[in-house]
């Protein structure tokens, strides 16, 4: 298993981060949220250094919940990780 972080894994963690810390009350994220909180939740613990690294397959959950996360809208700009 490799510790190497592509940029959009980077990306996608940072995002994900700022998604929890930020903590929105919105009801726009509550579909997002019921469905890829086990992943943000594994993002922050992470971050906080109760876990040390996110397994390959773990990185392509962060990736995919971005995603999600971007596709409702929550990021102010129009920038994305993928194609």
């Amino acid at each position: 298993m490799s510790n190497t972080i592509t940029n959009e894994q980077l990306v996608a963690e940072q995002g994900l981060l700022t998604f929890f810390l930020v903590q929105s009350e919105s009801e726009a994220y509550d579909d997002f949220r019921s469905f890829y909180d086990g992943i943000v939740s594994m993002v922050a613990h992470k971050h906080f250094g109760w876990t040390e690294t996110i397994t390959e397959s773990g990185y392509e959950q962060v990736v995919e919940a971005y995603k999600a996360l971007h596709d409702t809208g929550f990021f102010d700009d129009d920038s994305e990780i993928y194609g």
